[in-house]
């Protein structure tokens, strides 16, 4: 069997043999001795160890060996902290997962080498205080990246090192989805401004599945809140971050470690209480504000603001506000504002904007209007083609429990309803439709009322001029086709209702898996909600405690200590096919 050499020992038994006929050529010694030199380095270059090449990938994450000073010390003075590890390593995100419990003033310098990571502490450790330094994922191995899974490091500036425990669950109020790398935070305060103002005595972070475990805990009494602590600064920031808190403090308990799952969580045996479940909500800024304003389009402006709007008042500075200046279109949530500028229009808008009543915002820009000199010398601006979007546009169907429209691209100024043809494409009939009328104030969406026939092909018809829109653009002859859907197609949810709940104000919705709502119900008397027309695919039911009676989901306050409303979620996905009933019970 032949034996494998190296590339470079080839080489070097090639030259080697080739310098008898280097002699022939008269070289001299100096020159000799230079080529064996060289040949000699190359060889002592194989000798260098180098990582095998194939063979099965690495996968195993590094081990920990060993801690000077050792892990869960007490009388814990040093200063500097050596952890040391089965293979070479290094830190990755070690801003994002490193958590020290209770929070150090002033961080730590964490450098690795080699095998070994030193921890060097530069703030003064309080005394006969449990800390613990939670390094998450951040402790690869050089090669492929395998990750210690969850690691930490203990110790006690005391006589004895805390061991108590507690567990818990955060999710989100209003999706009910479990909330994962939300920081969970222990206060001794009792102060309504500490969250706010002062850094927790201990923190923790929830995994994927919203769970979150406190280790090496000191006995009393705490109050416990979760934070989506967005700028990583420990504190709440009322507005920007969202938040969760339990109505009554925590104790926590002694439960022992019995291990880690193969995600690297925590597990912790059973214990006689019950694990703390937090929901977590966006706290409302109650000041209404501004939050975008520009030109979205030609003689085009749209105002955003953060809630629904109670007042709006719009004064332009560049032009006579007397006259009618703008065609105003509000959203369905009344939080948005669309302009459509009329003429004359100038190269600037300038606006005093003041929304419910409170203090006034100045807006200042560019329309970027392109205009012709009518015959009277006014400031016309250009015109944009009027163009339609059909309510069936998306899906090229009419659903049963629906109606037909359309909507206009700029807000109308005249519609002949009469020249409107509704043709069913299937028996090539042609009617005039029962009802044609404007659904809003501007008359941009209109809607088509007829005896639509399940399984029949139609095309609505607007012949030319039909529409006139407030630039005095018409219409070019157009026509919706779509299909009227079959009620076969369709599935039927039941919920029979049980339970204590019966007797609150319920507002039940239909949700998708991705939580989109697509059918509610609200005021249901007796015990059965109905959700019908429905298209095949997988639902929830979730239903929302309307304690204020408001017809909507409400947030809480943590400032107000006012929990959010309470919603519930169907254990079951529902699957719903097309001609088919499911009826599912719900005692809650």
């Amino acid at each position: 069997m032949g034996q494998s050499v190296c590339r470079h020992c080839r080489i070097f038994t090639i030259f080697a043999y080739s310098i008898p006929t280097v002699r022939n050529f008269n070289i001299n010694f100096l020159t000799k001795f230079s080529i064996i030199m060289l040949l000699m380095a190359i060889v002592a270059s194989c000798a260098i160890q180098q990582p095998p090449g194939g063979g099965p990938k690495d996968t195993k994450p590094p081990v920990f060996l060993m801690a000077e000073p050792a892990n869960n010390s007490v009388n814990f003075n040093a200063k500097k902290i050596d952890l040391r590890f089965s293979e070479y390593i290094k830190l990755k995100n070690i801003e994002k997962f490193l958590l020290i419990s209770p929070p150090l003033n002033e961080p730590p310098d964490i450098k690795e080498n080699g095998k070994s990571l030193t921890i060097k502490i530069k703030d003064t450790l309080r005394s006969n205080t449990t800390y613990k330094f939670y390094m998450g994922d951040a402790i690869v191995d050089i090669t492929e990246g395998n990750a210690l899974r969850n690691y930490s490091y203990a110790f006690s500036t005391g006589p004895f090192i805390d061991s108590l425990t507690l567990r818990g669950k955060v999710t989100g109020a209003a999706s009910l989805e479990p909330q994962k790398d939300v920081f969970v935070v222990l206060y001794t305060s009792m102060d309504d401004s500490a969250p706010m103002l002062e850094r927790p005595v201990y923190v923790t972070k929830t995994y994927d599945n919203g769970d979150f475990v406190f280790t090496n805990l000191a006995g009393g009494k705490y109050r416990l809140l979760a934070i989506k602590d967005i700028n990583g600064d420990y504190l709440y920031s009322p507005g920007a971050e969202e938040v969760a808190f339990s109505d009554s403090l925590v104790e926590p308990e002694y439960a022992a470690v019995s291990g880690q799952d193969t995600l690297g969580r925590v597990i912790l045996a059973e214990g006689e209480s019950k694990p703390s479940q937090l929901m977590l909500f966006a706290e409302p800024d109650s000041t209404q504000r501004l939050t975008k304003g520009g030109m979205t389009g030609i003689n085009q402006f749209q105002l955003v603001f953060r809630y629904p709007l109670k007042s709006l008042q719009i004064e332009p500075l560049t032009a006579d506000s007397a006259r009618n200046w703008c065609v105003r279109e509000f959203s369905a949530k009344n939080d948005t504002m669309r302009g459509w500028l009329l003429p004359p229009v100038t190269d600037t808008l300038k606006l005093k904007v003041v929304a419910d009543n409170g203090e006034a915002d100045t807006l200042i820009f560019a329309t970027d209007v392109k205009s012709k000199e009518n015959a009277r010398g006014k400031n016309i601006p250009e015109r944009k083609n009027l163009s339609f979007t059909a309510s069936t546009s998306q899906s090229r169907y009419l659903e049963l429990n629906s109606r037909f429209s359309f909507t206009a691209s700029m807000p109308v100024a005249s519609l002949d309803t009469s020249l409107i043809r509704a043709i069913n494409t299937t028996t090539h009939d042609t009617l005039k439709p029962a009802l044609v009328v404007a659904a809003d104030s501007i008359g941009r969406r209109t809607i088509v009322q007829h005896q639509w026939v399940e399984g029949a092909d139609y095309q609505v018809l607007l012949p030319k001029g039909t529409v006139t829109d407030i630039y005095g653009e018409t219409n070019d002859s157009l026509t919706f086709g779509f299909k009227v859907r079959p009620r076969e197609e369709y599935g039927l949810v039941r919920i029979r209702l049980a339970g204590d709940h019966r007797t609150e104000s319920l507002i039940f919705q239909l949700v998708t898996e991705k939580g989109l709502v697509v059918a509610e119900r609200q005021n249901v008397s007796g015990d059965i909600v109905l959700f019908d027309y429905l298209l095949p695919g997988k639902y929830r039911v979730k239903a929302i405690v309307d304690k204020n009676r408001n017809g909507k989901w409400d947030t809480g306050s943590l400032l107000r200590r006012m929990q959010p409303e309470k919603a519930l979620m169907h254990p079951k996905v529902m699957d719903v096919r097309g001609n088919w009933e499911l009826e599912e019970p719900w005692n809650f």
